[in-house]
């Protein structure tokens, strides 16, 4: 039991780090862009360019990593599910070998007390176990669903990105135009 809250914690560890990643990634994307912004004004249209490509090719490499991260995080909890639910199943079947055990006791009233008694303790571990199984379980696919929520707000946030530098894109080729159209 400690090594399953030990797995939970070291995993929802994970997910901050992976959300602290991402809020990194974010205000780099954030700051990089400001400097486009202001290189666009001050500085060469080509080189804004440049820049602006730059950034959304280390834009789009940080979401690849968030993305293998988070898959990786996905695939050890999946991992986590799977054996508890081979815990349950065990459990299940020891539930099912302990209660065969007590039919064998019917010779006397005196051994069918005992085995009914340690029937009953076996039956409230199991059930307690079941439980405290079923709880990990229900956590563990509540933590899934973040992690997708999350990792989709981030492929959204950064398909608007995108969006945002091709628009700058197409701008800054107009006025190219313009600039070599008055130049000529």
């Amino acid at each position: 039991m400690k090594e399953e809250q030990k797995t939970a914690n070291k995993l929802r560890g994970e997910l901050v780090q992976l959300r602290d990643d991402l809020m990194s990634k974010s205000t780099q994307l954030e700051e990089l862009s400001k400097k486009l912004k202001i290189s666009l004004f001050t500085g060469d249209v080509k080189e804004a360019i440049n820049q602006h490509s730059n950034v959304a090719e280390a834009a789009e490499k940080q979401l690849i990593e968030v993305d293998e991260q988070n898959n990786k995080l996905k695939e050890t909890t999946e991992a986590k599910l799977k054996e508890q639910e081979k815990r349950i199943k065990d459990l299940e079947e020891q539930c099912s070998e302990l209660q065969g055990e007590l039919s064998v006791y019917t010779d006397g009233q005196e051994a069918v007390n005992i085995g009914m008694r340690k029937m009953e303790i076996a039956q409230l571990q199991i059930t307690k176990d079941l439980v405290e199984a079923k709880k990990k379980l229900d956590a563990a696919k509540l933590e899934i669903k973040t992690l997708q929520e999350n990792l989709q707000a981030a492929e959204n946030k950064y398909a608007h990105e995108m969006m945002l530098h091709s628009n700058d894109l197409e701008t800054l080729t107009t006025i190219k135009e313009e600039l070599t159209k008055t130049v000529d």
